[in-house]
């Protein structure tokens, strides 16, 4: 999941603007930004691995299986734009909802007009990708009223038509040529450079924290975001 859907929507989220919408200009971009992508030097402090509670009661699983069903990285992406800005990724089997999304949120304001108040909710964009397809934009807004207050409201759109399936799509434009969605070889390469490093650090790290089905996943995931004093969303 990592190394193929995770850093597809990673490059898609965080590439520049191409300069045409060809589909050898998105994969340039997509491709830059995987070849910047950085973990963490100490390689345990920046990923955790988790496996559900139950699953080597499964009979085709041994006993001593070690593989992994929970996976979360802290990591960055190290060119112009992104430097120092921390991007997290979390993906699991078991857990309490299957959704996949793409949570943006923006720096705190240096200049805040509205001092009044301790702390402001922070602005968001958010994605949905899986199983519904939207946009929500998070910010803040001031309270009706004399009192120099805001608060946080939501902004969303659903898409509500049907569309054609996944695969329906990819079947498609293979038929026309169009490339656009498909992986290219030298995106598949630097992906697996940064999941080699990942490996190294399992076959290493020891630890693979068991997690309860239909939860969250391992609570030492958190301890990724904790650390910046941020949390999941």
């Amino acid at each position: 999941m990592v190394q193929n859907h995770l850093f597809q929507v990673l490059a898609l989220a965080t590439m520049e603007p191409p300069h045409t919408l060809t589909s050898t200009a998105i994969h340039d971009e997509k491709v830059k930004v995987i070849r910047s992508l950085r973990l963490g030097k100490d390689l345990a402090s920046h990923v955790v691995f988790g496996q559900y509670t139950g699953y080597k009661n499964e009979w085709w699983i041994p006993e001593s299986s070690r593989t992994e069903t929970f996976a979360a990285l802290r990591l960055e992406v190290h060119n112009w734009r992104l430097k120092g800005i921390p991007i997290y990724l979390r993906t699991g089997k078991a857990l309490a909802e299957k959704k996949t999304k793409v949570v943006i949120e923006f720096r705190k304001n240096a200049s805040i007009l509205y001092n009044e108040q301790d702390e402001l909710d922070r602005n968001r964009i958010i994605f949905e990708i899986s199983p519904y397809e939207g946009i929500s934009v998070g910010f803040n807004v001031k309270e009706y009223g004399e009192a120099k207050k805001t608060r946080a409201v939501w902004s969303e759109f659903i898409q509500t038509k049907e569309g054609p399936e996944a695969y329906e799509r990819i079947l498609s434009d293979l038929l026309l040529g169009d490339h656009t969605l498909f992986t290219r070889w030298d995106m598949i390469e630097e992906s697996w450079k940064i999941v080699d490093h990942l490996v190294n650090c399992k076959e290493h790290c020891p630890m693979l924290y068991p997690y309860e089905i239909g939860g969250n996943g391992p609570t030492a995931a958190n301890s990724l975001l904790e650390v910046d004093g941020r949390e999941w969303f």
